[in-house]
């Protein structure tokens, strides 16, 4: 799961090239028109593709406090519905060939 921060630090790293390479630019291309496209990009937004959601949402549900770890109803929730239901509230987007979704801050 990229951080947007991440990739922004990939962007600068890549504008420091001084003849970069065909495959170079169209990546400096995509990562530019992401941060015209995500607002807070800046400030590190976290892209979650959906074959990644279903973990993502069950270790936030753990790091926001709906469950813990001596709660033994983790094994009975439904967590595929539950990344499907989080998504809901994110915005897809295309990058690098992937869908991806993020929170709009």
């Amino acid at each position: 799961m990229p951080d947007t921060r991440d990739l922004l630090e990939e962007l600068e790293s890549l504008e420091l090239e001084e003849e970069p390479t065909e495959g170079e630019r169209g990546r400096m291309e995509a990562i530019r028109k992401l941060r015209e496209e995500v607002s807070g990009f800046e400030d590190g937004v976290q892209l979650i593709t959906e074959d990644e959601s279903e973990d993502y949402f069950r270790e936030l549900a753990f790091d926001v406090g709906y469950m813990n770890n001596d709660n033994q109803l983790e094994y009975y929730v439904d967590w595929k519905r539950w990344a499907e239901d989080c998504l809901m509230d994110y915005t897809s987007i295309e990058f690098d060939g992937e869908t991806y979704y993020y929170q709009e801050g």
